[in-house]
């Protein structure tokens, strides 16, 4: 999703100031504010990149002149261009080098205080650049950070700069114990705010950091966004969420989708994410082009699917006799899966009807209705409970277009 950018002047350097001296108003030495003089030059006065510096004063015992020297001694990053963001972001991250330099600092105390076995609060903070620009619940975050593959630590090679950073870390108070606690390390260390949303701990992250960690890790953090979401995401809490998850998996508008997922996970993935959200959508937000839109593409990918069902047997069937015996057992389980994947689609093509049907477009609803009803027929049979039903709402649709 894209936002017009309003700028905004420059910081007055009181304002400046007070940003970097955190919420806790230390005073410094004159040779120490001359620091923050070379913080404020380096960022720009950027508003966000001094909010960091004045976080990570509050909470680590740690002085200007050592902050500045352990973030500066920081290689800067690559300049390889990724796939995943945007020209806008990638030209923003070349331009503030320095404040790449901050995050990449901060993500260091991150693995740092949670130690070798907890990665938990920097995991959440990769997985959460997936996200929707929304308050985002911690046991959500926490949720999609588990299904995250082990992080390598590409900072070790350069761990001697940041070793007076490290020792600040030790007894500060800032190793999380639990997703909460997590949560809170984040919002601590300026990466993130808390939300006041719901019933428990919910924290946004800022666009920028966000933009860092889709660098750092890249897909795999997307695709255990897209898991988590699948596992525990409400429709009725997390829609913002959902949609961001819908747009991984299935791309949005000329963005090609970015997390690919296999046939029995896509099953799943639109059984508990996209028809929920599709129908709250509907018929809560009175979304409907968009809810209508996210059913068909999922129709349309599920009979992608069953495509390469029929691949796999055209070439079962002409293959060699050893290769047959060697894919058999295998085959079988393509079967139940192929079964899954056809009646599932028949299950979004009557969804469609019945929203079609209450927006008043008999035809279209009328037309998906019988191919629904022609599939559940040759799978389940005439009498079937689910052909039943989709017979009814073919009666309702009839019915409803006779009296136009």
């Amino acid at each position: 999703m894209n936002f017009d950018v309003m700028q905004l002047p420059p910081l007055e350097l009181t304002d400046a100031m007070v940003l970097m001296r955190g919420k806790r108003k230390r005073d410094y030495p004159n040779e120490e504010l001359q620091f923050l003089h070379r913080f404020e030059e380096e960022l720009g006065r950027l508003s966000f990149g001094l909010w960091l510096v004045g976080s990570l004063l509050s909470e680590l015992a740690i002085s200007p002149c050592a902050l500045f020297e352990a973030v500066n001694q920081i290689p800067v990053a690559d300049e390889s261009t990724y796939s995943f963001t945007s020209m806008s972001d990638e030209q923003y991250c070349k331009s503030n080098p320095f404040l790449m330099k901050l995050l990449h600092f901060s993500f260091i105390i991150l693995q740092q205080t949670n130690g070798r076995k907890n990665l938990l609060a920097s995991r959440m903070l990769l997985v959460g650049a997936w996200f929707a620009p929304a308050p985002i619940s911690a046991a959500l975050l926490a949720t999609a950070a588990k299904k995250m593959p082990a992080i390598g630590n590409g900072f070790r090679k350069w761990t001697k700069c940041v070793s007076l950073a490290f020792s600040c870390c030790s007894g500060c108070g800032l190793a999380p114990q639990s997703e909460e606690d997590s949560a809170t390390l984040l919002v601590k260390l300026g990466l993130a705010r808390r939300a006041n949303r719901q019933p428990g701990c919910w924290i946004q992250f800022h666009p920028i950091t966000q933009v860092f960690a889709r660098r750092k890790e890249g897909l795999s953090a997307a695709k255990a966004t897209v898991q988590g979401v699948r596992k525990v995401g409400n429709p009725s809490i997390n829609t913002s969420h959902l949609w961001a998850s819908a747009f991984l998996v299935f791309g949005f508008k000329s963005e090609p989708p970015l997390v690919q997922l296999k046939a029995i996970d896509m099953v799943l993935y639109i059984k508990k994410t996209a028809v929920p959200l599709a129908i709250r959508a509907f018929t809560t937000f009175s979304m409907c082009n968009s809810a209508l839109e996210l059913l068909k593409v999922c129709t349309n990918v599920l009979e992608e699917v069953e495509k390469s069902f029929v691949s796999q047997i055209q070439d079962w069937c002409h293959g060699s006799l050893c290769w047959k015996r060697n894919i058999h057992g295998h085959q079988r389980v393509d079967e139940y899966l192929w079964q899954d994947v056809t009646l599932l689609k028949a299950c979004l093509l009557e969804t469609r009807a019945k929203l079609l049907l209450r927006g008043g477009h008999f035809d279209g609803g009328e037309e998906l209705c019988r191919t629904c009803i022609s599939i559940r027929t040759v799978m389940l049979g005439h009498d079937h409970a689910q052909t039943l039903a989709a017979q009814e709402t073919l009666a309702k649709l009839v019915r409803m277009r006779s009296k136009v």
